[in-house]
């Protein structure tokens, strides 16, 4: 393994003892500085583009006593097809064991609110490629940078915005605990992302699913994707890698396929399937690749339409519901079948026995588990330096309050030789330790700082308010179960009594015992947004899933933290919350381009019946959208269908019959229920037909 110094820009190549390492994860652009670069002179190598960002990495790594990091673009001799299929194949490897991933985002504004739906944070680039996706799983700790290598803030404390853009749960996140995620949930992660090289869209996923494989470049996205599940199939018996569906109704692509997916795009409605349980492991369970196709052991029946189609129990369950998945074979002769309707998932109710499986052939069509890790470390440190960035230079440090289970063994802060911050070590040989420090700023306002470990977990808070007054609080069970999340949390954020915030980061070292904590103070509210995100989530269990047609969406209310415009092409998908006090939202849509066409709907779940609500918009006025939406949530009739009629105001002569339906979901998709929007257009004498 490679690794370039971080104060000589020099590569050193180790091959049993790895030094400490920072990694850098970004997005490529033009005249990045390769491994033959870094051979050449100084001078030369400065006049590429990429070098910047060389020095920029380099820089961020050394200010935090990082002496080596490894970068792909001058890491890896990619002249070299054997190293770089070892290198390929390392790589999730190499992310995992750093000790901090540094992920620069050089399209994001570090000074803006990442939380909106418009936010350059959100439409980054780098949550788009293929191989930034075990960029952001394989490391324990993962820091988002944004332009002029400012920080944003991490994978921990922005998990839950993260999981909003990328669908990955926040435990996840935060455990990397892939035991109980199915090969289809995998794959879903990776159904929206693109690569330069349409094979590196299968190889930038052999880490995730914990397999091997020598890249071939020039075979093509299907076959690499196609050799992917292959080794995937050798060594899991987890059949939701089955459970796919194209985005698409051509006849070509819906029929005559195999079992095995063309592209990870075909997962991207998968998130809910949860692992096969398929009970005893016995000649039945197991599946394998022949020249006949995929030989395997299936329960299904005949539809009852046509003899020669079938539904077959894919031993899958949706993890939202708990209904069975299952998907439609044709037979061909004999045991041979073909997949057809492959843009369908069937959810029924019950599953068919185990006494109705069948030995079959699936004829597929030309054209893993990694080791478990925490994200904490797995070194307990023992030692922080606590460093007072310039915005908080007159901070006092009171004292240490207390010290929970050894109250005996206190350790008293130490100023740094520079002045500019404090010194405190904990005990290594235990499990369950920590600090509380009482600080005040330049308003004499109070706050304290908690750090510590629990169960082998580490985890810092900041107390602000009447809480640090009050000690028996802070010493009692609040600090003894982690504050109020006693998770690995590498950032924190408070406001303060007299404005700004008070904001607390966790910084890795090479030195696996010792962290640094930077204190700062936020005086305007640009940061305070994010304290929102450091939270758990996951993908919503309930919403629609709505065929807009020929209309543009224009807006909605309330915002949907989990709407990602145009991911669904002509689909817009919308979450309902049942917990909120009106479970509905309002969406703004335009007939095409014609401006004088807007209408509203407003979508709403009661229970677990669906309802819509739809009405004519003159113009645009979004502070009157929350009465709106009351008095239809007030006034809601039950039904899956209405119709409106738009006359275009610019063309009084043009109107249209928009035809709104709505249904609960009967096959695997996005949300609870799906919706259809159609419009037609009328002449006059047809107003009353469509009324």
């Amino acid at each position: 393994m490679r690794l370039l110094s971080t104060s000589t820009l020099t590569l050193t190549e180790f091959y049993t003892v790895i030094p400490p390492y920072a990694i850098l994860s970004h997005t490529w652009g033009e005249q990045e500085v390769t491994f033959q670069d870094i051979q050449t002179p100084k001078e030369a190598r400065k006049k590429k583009e990429g070098y910047a960002k060389l020095q920029g990495a380099c820089a961020h790594a050394r200010r935090y006593q990082f002496d080596y990091i490894w970068i792909d673009t001058c890491c890896i001799d990619k002249e070299s097809s054997t190293e770089l299929s070892e290198a390929l194949n390392s790589m999730y490897k190499y992310y995992q064991g750093g000790q901090v991933c540094y992920a620069y985002l050089s399209d994001v504004k570090y000074c803006e609110d990442p939380n909106p739906i418009g936010s350059s944070f959100r439409r980054s680039k780098w949550f788009t490629r293929g191989w930034t996706l075990q960029e952001l799983l394989a490391p324990p700790v993962v820091v988002f940078l944004g332009e002029e290598w400012k920080e944003i803030g991490s994978k921990s404390s922005l998990r839950s915005l993260i999981t909003a853009i990328t669908g990955i749960p926040s435990r996840v996140l935060l455990s990397s605990d892939y035991r109980n995620i199915s090969i289809a949930q995998k794959m879903s992660w990776a159904a929206w992302r693109n690569t330069k090289r349409i094979e590196d869209r299968a190889y930038s996923l052999m880490g995730l699913f914990g397999v091997n494989m020598p890249p071939i470049y020039g075979e093509g996205g299907e076959k690499a994707f196609l050799r992917l599940q292959q080794e995937i199939i050798r060594s899991s018996s987890d059949r939701s890698i089955f459970a796919w569906s194209v985005q698409s109704n051509e006849h070509e692509e819906c029929n005559g396929r195999g079992l095995l997916a063309r592209s990870p795009s075909d997962f991207r409605a998968s998130g809910e399937v949860g692992i096969s349980d398929i009970g005893e492991v016995d000649e039945r369970t197991s599946y394998s690749m022949t020249n006949n196709g995929l030989h395997i052991h299936l329960p299904f029946r005949n539809s009852g339409d046509h003899s020669d189609l079938h539904q077959a129990y894919l031993h899958c369950r949706s993890e939202k519901t708990g209904e069975c998945v299952y998907i439609w074979l044709q037979k061909q002769c004999g045991q041979q079948y073909v997949r057809c309707k492959a843009n369908e998932l069937v959810l029924k109710q019950t599953e068919i026995p185990l006494d109705e499986m069948r030995e079959i052939f699936v004829k597929d069509v030309e054209s893993t588990i990694r080791n478990i890790t925490d994200v904490s470390p797995s070194v307990t440190p023992s030692q922080y330096i606590i460093k007072k960035l310039p915005s908080s230079c007159n901070f006092n440090c009171d004292r240490l309050l207390f010290r929970t289970d050894h109250p005996s063994h206190c350790y008293y802060p130490q100023e740094l030789p520079t002045k500019d911050g404090w010194m405190i070590s904990t005990r290594e040989d235990l499990t369950n330790d920590g600090l509380a420090l009482k600080f005040r700023t330049d308003h004499q306002e109070a706050f304290i700082v908690l750090i510590g470990v629990k169960d082998g977990v580490v985890f810092s808070n900041i107390v602000t308010g009447p809480d640090c007054a009050t000690s028996e609080r802070i010493t009692g069970p609040y600090y003894c179960y982690g504050g109020e999340d006693c998770r690995y949390r590498d950032r924190d954020l408070k406001q303060l009594r007299h404005g700004g915030a008070v904001q607390m980061i966790l910084q890795n070292t090479p030195h696996p015992r010792t962290k640094i904590i930077e204190l700062s103070i936020i005086v305007d509210d640009k940061g305070l947004p994010t304290t929102s995100l450091m939270k758990d989530s996951q993908s919503p269990d309930f919403g629609f899933m709505i065929d807009v047609g020929i209309c543009k969406q224009l807006d909605v209310y309330p915002t949907d933290f989990f709407m990602n415009p145009g991911q669904w092409g002509s689909r817009s998908f919308i979450s309902i919350d049942l917990n909120e006090r009106r479970p509905c939202r309002l969406m703004i849509f335009q007939i095409s381009d014609l401006e004088f066409t807007k209408f509203g709907v407003v979508f709403g779940i009661d229970g677990s019946e669906a309802w819509i609500s739809t009405f004519k918009v003159s113009s645009l006025l979004p502070d009157s959208f929350p009465n709106i939406l009351k008095w239809h949530y007030d006034h809601k009739v039950p039904g899956t269908e209405q119709k409106l009629v738009i006359e275009d105001e610019g063309n009084p002569r043009e109107e249209y019959c928009v035809t709104v339906s709505i249904g609960r979901r009967k096959v695997v998709q996005v949300g609870s229920h799906w919706s259809r929007i159609q419009v037609e257009k009328i002449d006059r004498t047809a107003i009353q037909n469509c009324i």
